[in-house]
């Protein structure tokens, strides 16, 4: 700002600090035009902390939701939070589109983890969250355990098949993990390709 105002010239601060005078002429050039000057090292980062804070919202509730989002949907996120972040910095909403190296560091700074996903149709995931599916299960176990050995007691579930229909079963999903919870990773599905049996 001093610099702008023409109190002092860029020589006197490249002395005192030891930065080449060049760079403080550039410096004052970008805040002349409206340009945000970052406190940080190196390059001002793409996504702010608000963009930040809002991605790793997204990953938790959808894996709360049972609706991972896929690689491509987490890629889609980062660049739309970018385009957000830069309309908030300097006041243009032109799309923005990150690269594939940047997208895996912020994946890295969210902590978030890459897994194969299982699928899961919206009438499953809907049964799930129903409170009467838990009660039901739990009858079912207790009349079939009633005066059954526990080494006779077993696991057996087959109760869908899937044709691919030429796309692959498992998907990337992108989460950020919960040492609370423990279900597997899934993603949302139409169930479009799932045959009961």
């Amino acid at each position: 700002d001093q610099v702008n105002m023409k109190i002092n010239k860029p020589i006197v601060y490249a002395k005192r600090y030891q930065i080449p005078s060049a760079n403080i002429r550039k410096w004052a050039y970008r805040k002349r035009n409206g340009h945000i000057l970052d406190d940080s090292v190196g390059n001002m980062t793409v996504l702010d902390e608000n963009s930040m804070d809002k991605v790793a919202e997204t990953l938790k509730r959808k894996r709360h939701e049972q609706k991972s989002l896929s690689y491509q949907d987490y890629k889609d996120t980062i660049n739309e939070e970018a385009t957000e972040t830069k309309k908030r910095r300097l006041g243009n909403d032109l799309k923005v589109t990150i690269s594939d190296s940047s997208v895996n560091k912020y994946k890295k700074i969210l902590n978030a983890k890459i897994n194969k996903g299982q699928r899961k149709s919206k009438v499953r995931i809907a049964a799930e969250y129903d409170p009467r599916n838990s009660y039901a299960e739990a009858c079912m176990f207790e009349a079939f355990q009633q005066n059954i050995l526990p080494e006779l007691i077993m696991n057996s579930d087959a109760t869908q098949y899937f044709a691919p229909n030429g796309e692959c079963a498992l998907r990337r999903c992108v989460y950020i993990p919960d040492d609370t919870d423990n279900t597997p990773v899934t993603f949302e599905d139409d169930g479009s390709d799932e045959m009961g049996m």
